[in-house]
């Protein structure tokens, strides 16, 4: 129901279609505070003149939970209703209140669990089914690539050789004309300790919290990372979590305007730590000149809320209709002529620098 949040998935849903594919993936994150500033966040419902709190929970938890670990949770359906009582929400209230009695384990299994609910019944023909897929899927995965100690990311996290080599590309990055685009807030992990996410910082070879002495310890070793991932207690930084979900199995991801610059990143980081010698590493090398990634946040970029938009849809066809209607739009149309490119910091700066230099 968050617009911006609403359009990305809209628009993957329509690539999906227009590519002939029966499913596509969808990442959300969950490693923030369920409401990150202003009830704004996965614990608030956009409304479009209000906002209602999705799941009851009071303000100081809302602001120190995360939504990977926040639970167990259930609806709000007292604070559900009123907003039936109030507006049309005819095309969205149905499909969240049929989980009203039920209990997740985490919010994150919530906002899962209604967010296929409600896809499923926007697109009742089924044209192109969603999977939903978070954090916790990228700590499951890296934990594989951590069962054998010859793997890649085994290599370069733990072999001491490797892992400086890593750091002094990740450093390099950072301070490149497009390293203002690189996440760097925790060292290769997060972890999660009292239902929040905490910012870790590799020293004397185990996983810290900064200034808390009595807070997470890990040592940085192949086999108590991989245990602390499939007990929750970790998850993955970006950087490792687009190597294990997408760049190392080679599949293709659509995102934000700065995802464009940091992935490209991601890119070059891994080609200057892999070792040319090795046969397999080699060769990924090669593959890794195709660079899979493409702007897809807010290139639809409507103004009116989504349940004003959704209440003049047909029931159970809403997004078949919208690809009707965007597909009379032109691209200019539907992005105001790239405005959200040309007015953004990050990229107009890189950009200047750019014409300086030639």
């Amino acid at each position: 129901m968050d617009r911006i949040t609403f359009d990305a998935l809209l628009l993957a849903w329509f690539g999906a279609i227009e590519n002939g594919l029966s499913a596509f993936v969808a990442f959300m994150g969950t490693t923030m505070t369920m409401e990150t500033i202003g009830r704004e966040g996965p614990g608030w419902l956009d409304v479009g003149d209000d906002k209602v709190n999705l799941f009851g929970m009071g303000r100081h938890k809302l602001c120190r939970k995360s939504a990977c670990a926040a639970g167990p949770v259930s609806l709000n359906k007292r604070a559900l209703e009123a907003v039936g009582d109030e507006t049309d929400a005819s095309r969205w209230l149905g499909a969240l209140l049929a989980s009203q009695d039920k209990v997740f384990g985490t919010a994150a299994d919530a906002l899962t669990a209604l967010n296929e609910d409600l896809v499923a019944d926007w697109d009742r023909s089924g044209m192109a089914r969603p999977v939903f897929i978070d954090d916790r899927l990228a700590a499951s995965a890296m934990a594989r690539h951590l069962e054998h100690d010859g793997s890649l990311l085994s290599r370069l996290l733990i072999e001491p050789a490797r892992r400086q080599r890593l750091d002094h590309a990740l450093q390099e990055a950072a301070s490149g004309p497009f390293g203002r685009f690189l996440p760097n807030a925790t060292d290769y992990f997060w972890g999660i300790r009292e239902q929040r996410v905490r910012k870790l910082e590799l020293k004397d070879g185990h996983l810290i919290e900064p200034d808390r002495p009595q807070g997470l310890s890990i040592p940085f070793e192949r086999l108590q990372l991989r245990q602390a991932l499939l007990d929750g207690v970790l998850l993955p930084n970006l950087f490792l979590m687009f190597l294990v979900l997408a760049i190392l199995p080679r599949v293709r991801v659509v995102g934000g305007l700065r995802q464009i610059g940091y992935v490209a990143l991601f890119h070059s980081i891994l080609l200057a730590v892999l070792d040319e010698n090795v046969p397999e590493e080699r060769d990924l090398a090669a593959e890794l000149q195709v660079r899979e990634n493409a702007w897809g946040m807010r290139v639809i970029d409507e103004k009116t809320s989504v349940r004003e938009q959704l209440a003049g849809l047909p029931e159970g066809a809403l997004f078949p209709d919208l690809l009707r209607q965007y597909r009379l739009r032109t691209f200019a149309e539907t992005t105001d002529d790239l405005k959200l490119v040309r007015e953004n910091a990050r990229w107009r700066k890189i950009g200047k620098a750019a014409i300086k230099a030639t």
